[in-house]
């Protein structure tokens, strides 16, 4: 039997499950359950089928022709005219001849290897064992071409692989092989193999021949459709990613660290074998080298990691180097991964990668590094946009005191060595820097004390976590109900009252599902948060969605007051024509002011248009936003605080207040932090726009259109669109919303689109009306998910109480990546509970990816348990399920009806998801 699948075999990742002292293999149930499976079905090795690339026949008493590419079977051996004397007369001997394509095996590490072919006649009438062999034909790159013939390749046929003399049952060419030339892992076979992969070939060509040419027994007809089975094993990647502690990462020269202590080498180790997160696991051989200073002997030793474990991006293999190298030596040191089956190369094969260090007691010592704002520990900080100090010292348990310490070189998230400089108060002292995060996550600062000679220090690798930064200070989405006079503060603290040239309602940003405020233009337009809400003499951001109706005088977005003069002032500046971001000089007397303004901008009329305006104060700068792009910068060259409340459509004056705006505002925030460049664009990715909207009213050819037209829902199972009575008085179920909805059993029935209408890499928003059979399932329940290929990027769903004394409730549940064993959070709503209601209940999901929340909304409202952070940001791959989970083929399928199923890039605000919640038709939104 094969040791792997034959031809066209299809192959999927196998999981692993470890325990103390179980190791169990999980096959991938699709692939075992699938009809089209034919088994044996093999756990490894990684096996490939190679057909051949040309094939053909030659005749002895032929010399010059040959059967090019010969169609069903040819023969092998002494052609039998007594058998056939018509078909045979002149033939005389006759052999096989097959190419097969190697470039596939460069560089792999080759298991074993077989060759199959086809035997459709013999000789015999009844099956004999008679011999048929195998030869590799020429050399390198040997391949035969349509004038291959037996006069210019019977001389090549000098390397005999392998004899098959057994009974044959003849078959027919669309079967299974009934020939196999099987070689194992030393066999001659896979010798000719492994040669061919080590030596790069593009091709081999293999012979068929009996074992005896001049006997008629040994003669056979054998398809064309001969093909090789090779089993393989990719050996594990080079390894590049390596660093050592102290030391940083690898480096070699003059930039080689220097080090008071053995240090630990760490390497990152990758294996190309198994894909979609199912990799071999490794071990890692670490080599550590130098001259010995006394002896200039080579000396060296090898040390391999003891555990087998995953090579992932997050594994890191360590090995702390013996304290019995010399000092004052370079040390060499390299890595390469073992996966069982062999040896990867080493880190420094086939490039100039090289790692060094020196380890030396008496240079100065690694340096301490502290930070208040970014303490290195296991706690994310706040965050990105908030400058930290960031103190470097000497080591103060050092051996010999660091007194002549007189400057530090320190790096930020960089792997080259630290170079820029920063001078120490005095000798042996510290010195301090200021710096900005402008992401979330991991960073780092390395820093070398310097002293008098120069002599570097280890390298100190300081790491520290930090958050996507603090949220907003206040933040006033203008969606509030039509004749509201009062605009809510989604932060809860800074409400703002509004006068009565502000009117509520109109669309917004993101179409008819957004709602902004209008400003008249009037004295009365504004809207007063009656409280100081930012430091204006500290860094700060604000941002808002803007729509100009009028642009003949200046306008004033949002501002802050202070005694005379406003903190500051984002709007339209009319005499130059564009958007503007400034600071007066002073806060009393007008002596003019630092302005940012937009430059290679055409500023129109009813259009909307992102604003923001940050201020750095490390670096005294105003920066000035339209959309997503920096459009203008300035210096603020005088610092003061506004002590005011801060005002949106106008700003101050000592004559009072001015400059009020006409046109519509939307999604007022306010920071007091700077918002990098990256996070500015995020806020576009908030303004909703709608890309999915089905109605589930009608059917057609089992699906339901996408009345937004894009892809429509595909009905599965007996999943059907329930229509109302014709008899309004009829005692049989309505559909919650309009003419129809989407009626499930809970057993295989669901609908799904073809992809994924929003990936959840951005800020989305899924909603749907439900409509639970019972309140007595025992079982979950998934109303909406977006699945991945092993986990779902979200799935709400009805869970069924625990026990008796635990209600039933809706719930969301988040993966935090795409692996079957990735961790789920999960939000429950405990204040709308499920019921079976003939309305239904609504459910909408939103996800703010500025804000890193995600958020359940029940029958339009928001519990406090039902929603959190969430920073996972990766992509759904396939399609919307409605009513079911995809994982496992198919899982939690609902049972009731489903109705009004939504979906917007974007996040839906408050007001917008109370609207969809009501139940009633609303296509325009």
């Amino acid at each position: 039997a094969l040791a792997g699948p034959g031809g066209g075999g299809r192959t999927a990742p196998l999981g692993v499950e470890v325990d103390e002292d179980t190791l169990t293999l999980v096959p991938d149930q699709k692939l075992l359950t699938s009809k089209d499976t034919v088994f044996p079905v093999v756990i490894d090795p990684v096996q490939r089928t190679t057909s051949r690339t040309a094939w053909t026949g030659v005749m002895s008493g032929m010399p010059g022709e040959q059967d090019w590419k010969y169609s069903d079977s040819a023969g092998v051996g002494k052609c039998p005219t007594d058998f056939n004397p018509v078909s045979c007369n002149g033939v005389g001997v006759r052999r096989l001849l097959f190419t097969m394509p190697m470039s596939f095996y460069k560089g792999k590490q080759i298991l074993g290897a077989t060759f199959s072919a086809r035997v459709a006649h013999i000789y015999n009438a009844t099956p004999t064992a008679e011999p048929i062999r195998l030869y590799r034909i020429g050399g390198k790159n040997y391949s035969i071409s349509s004038s291959s013939n037996w006069s210019n390749t019977s001389d090549d046929w000098t390397d005999h692989i392998g004899t098959v003399d057994k009974a044959i049952s003849p078959t027919s060419c669309g079967s299974q092989a009934n020939l196999h030339f099987e070689s194992g892992a030393t066999g001659e076979l896979t010798t000719e193999v492994r040669t061919a992969a080590s030596e790069g070939w593009s091709s081999m060509t293999l012979g068929l021949r009996a074992a005896d040419e001049g006997r008629f027994p040994e003669w056979k007809r054998v398809c064309g459709n001969a093909y090789l089975s090779i089993s393989y094993n990719n050996l594990p990647r080079k390894i590049t990613t390596l660093s050592q502690n102290p030391g940083g990462v690898c480096a070699s020269g003059t930039g080689r660290p220097f080090s008071e202590v053995p240090p630990q080498l760490q390497a990152v180790a990758s294996d190309p074998d198994h894909a979609n997160g199912q990799t071999d696991k490794v071990k890692v051989e670490f080599k550590v080298e130098w001259t010995d200073p006394v002896s200039k002997e080579a000396k060296s030793y090898t040390y391999l990691t003891p555990s087998w474990l995953a090579p992932t991006s997050g594994t890191k293999f360590t090995h702390t180097v013996k304290s019995t190298i010399p000092q004052n030596t370079t040390i060499r040191w390299s890595a390469r991964a073992y996966d069982g089956d062999g040896y990867g190369p080493w880190s420094y094969d086939g490039s100039t990668v090289s790692c060094e260090f020196v380890y030396d007691k008496t240079l100065p010592g690694k340096p301490n590094v502290l930070s208040r704002e970014y303490p290195s520990d296991s706690v994310y900080h706040d965050g990105v946009g908030t400058n930290g100090t960031f103190t470097f010292s000497p080591n103060p348990n050092d051996s010999v005191p660091d007194t002549d310490v007189v400057k530090y070189r320190y790096a930020f998230d960089s792997t080259a060595s630290p170079a820029t400089t920063v001078n120490a108060t005095t000798a042996g002292g510290p010195a301090t820097v200021n710096w900005m995060p402008t992401r979330a996550g991991r960073h780092w600062v390395d820093v070398i004390a310097v002293d008098r000679a120069e002599n570097p220090s280890t390298k100190a690798h300081y790491e520290f976590l930090v958050t996507e930064g603090a949220p907003v200070a206040g933040q006033w989405n203008l969606a509030d109900a039509a004749g509201s006079t009062e605009a809510h503060d989604e932060t809860g603290a800074f409400s703002a009252d509004t006068g009565a040239g502000v009117s509520f309602g109109v669309e917004g940003p993101g179409g008819k599902v957004d709602a902004a405020a209008h400003f008249d233009g009037s004295a009365s337009a504004y809207a007063d948060v009656n409280d100081t809400v930012l430091d204006s003499s500290k860094s700060f951001s604000v941002s808002a969605w803007v729509r100009p109706t009028a642009l003949d005088r200046d306008m004033a977005v949002v501002s802050q007051d202070g005694t005379g003069e406003p903190g500051f002032t984002l709007g339209y500046d009319h005499t130059a024509g564009t958007w503007a971001f400034s600071v007066p000089v002073t806060d009393v007397d007008s002596l003019g002011k630092w302005q940012a303004v937009s430059t290679g901008v055409s500023v129109v009329k009813d259009q909307w248009v992102l604003l923001t305006g940050v201020y750095d104060a490390t670096r005294s700068e105003l920066r000035l936003y339209i959309n997503k792009d920096s459009k203008g910068v300035a210096q603020r060259r005088s610092v003061w605080r506004s002590y005011g409340p801060l005002q949106i459509g106008r700003t101050t004056a000592k004559s009072g207040y001015r400059n009020h705006f006409t046109g519509d505002l939307a999604e007022v925030r306010v920071f007091d932090r700077v918002l990098p460049a990256a996070q500015v664009a995020e806020l576009m990715t908030v303004k909703p726009s709608r890309v999915g909207y089905w109605q589930l009213d009608a059917e057609s050819g089992r699906t339901s259109v996408n009345t937004a037209g894009g892809q429509a829902l595909t009905l599965a199972g007996h999943a059907k669109i329930r229509l109302a009575p014709t008899d309004p008085l009829s005692a049989d179920p309505f559909p919650m919303v309009g003419a129809g909805d989407l009626l499930l059993d809970g057993d295989g029935d669901y609908a799904s689109t073809a992809t994924a209408p929003v990936t959840g890499a951005a800020s989305f928003t899924l909603t749907a009306r439900t409509q639970l059979t019972t309140l007595d399932a025992d079982k979950p329940q998934t109303v909406l998910s977006l699945p991945g290929a092993a986990a779902n990027r979200l799935a709400v769903r009805y869970r069924p109480g625990p026990d008796a004394g635990t209600p039933s409730m809706w719930e969301l549940a988040v993966a935090g990546a795409d692996s079957a064993t990735a961790e789920q959070t999960v939000f429950h709503d405990d204040q709308e509970l499920p019921d079976t209601d003939m309305a239904g209940q609504h459910l909408a999901v939103v996800y703010d990816a500025f804000a890193n929340e995600i958020r359940l909304y029940v029958n339009g409202m928001l519990a406090d348990i039902a929603h959190g952070t969430n920073d996972t940001l990766w992509s759904a791959t396939g399609g919307l399920q409605v009513g079911r989970s995809a994982l496992g083929g198919g899982s939690e399928y609902f049972a009731g009806a489903i109705d009004e199923v939504r979906v917007y890039s974007g996040a839906a605000d408050r007001t917008a998801i109370q609207q969809l919640a009501n139940p009633m038709a609303l296509p325009d939104l």
